[in-house]
């Protein structure tokens, strides 16, 4: 090709270069099809890209056809959709790695806390300290009658929130009734109690006395406090039991060596409440032994 033919070529891409960019290609984006253009035409044209141009006729393309050319992976690079998928802000289903995450907690094994059987363990001791309070011992105590329930507005409450309980002398106990419309149910609750007591009413207290205990009375308490014992021993089994069937499943399949080390701890709490509870069979025993003799 003679360069006479070559500028005229050149001048041919020129024109149609100029009217590309008039019939509205972006501003943004003039600059990469100047370049692109040019470029094409320059090597159609056989001259070499120096950074300078090799001609007048050439002078006049714009100054941006002169510079290096844009490589093909940046123009791709500017116009590619973001990807989809890991690491992606696509939020696909299998991106980000999040459900992987979520699957691996809910395989993780749940945790056991022994603190709730350990609650239940201690309220039946505590329970087991009520009553045995209520067991006469031939000796005046406040809390043979405090917890005796008596009915007041409509409820069962227990007596020591209807009156004081005082101790006159080692035979007789003294209940100052709070509100003197309550004597009466407070006599009849003190009465109708498995204590085998007669209250008298002075007023608005409500006296007790103990009489003496015989041989038969004390056997009879021996036989109650055993009772008791025995309810709180069952109650302690049952959340050992209960214990042990929550560490079964949340050991289901692996961790041998934290399931056995629950199981432990649970057993610890079962054997430590069951000697308080024969603390306090202990205690009243010795109470009752001091009459027998």
């Amino acid at each position: 090709m003679t360069p006479c033919a070559r500028l005229q070529r050149l001048s041919s891409l020129r024109g149609l270069l100029a009217r590309a960019v008039q019939d509205g290609a972006p501003s943004q984006h003039q600059g990469l099809v100047t370049a692109a253009a040019a470029t094409a035409a320059v090597a159609a044209a056989g001259t070499p890209l120096l950074g300078a141009p090799p001609s007048p006729r050439l002078a006049q393309l714009p100054d941006r056809a002169w510079g290096p050319p844009l490589p093909t992976h940046h123009i791709a690079r500017a116009y590619a959709k973001p990807a989809k998928g890991k690491g992606g802000g696509g939020g696909g289903k299998k991106g980000g790695g999040e459900p992987e995450a979520a699957v691996e907690a809910d395989q993780q094994q749940p945790e056991f806390d022994p603190a709730e059987f350990e609650s239940a363990m201690a309220s039946a001791v505590e329970h087991l300290g009520r009553e045995l309070s209520g067991v006469r011992t031939g000796r005046a105590n406040p809390g043979l009658l405090e917890n005796i329930p008596v009915e007041a507005y409509g409820e069962k409450l227990p007596l020591k929130a209807c009156g004081a309980v005082t101790v006159r002398n080692a035979q007789l106990l003294a209940v100052s009734v709070f509100d003197s419309g309550l004597v009466a149910a407070v006599s009849k609750a003190i009465q109708n109690s498995p204590l085998s007591l007669a209250p008298a009413v002075e007023g608005s207290e409500v006296l007790v006395k103990l009489p003496r205990m015989t041989k038969d009375t004390i056997e009879q308490m021996v036989k109650l406090v055993h009772m008791e014992v025995e309810g709180a021993h069952q109650s302690i089994r049952r959340a050992r039991q209960k214990g042990m069937d929550a560490i079964k499943k949340s050991f289901k399949g692996g961790a041998e060596d934290e399931r056995k080390r629950a199981e432990k701890e649970v057993q610890r709490l079962h054997d430590r409440f069951l000697a308080e509870a024969e603390r306090l069979k202990k205690a009243k025993d010795a109470e009752l032994r001091e009459h027998r003799d």
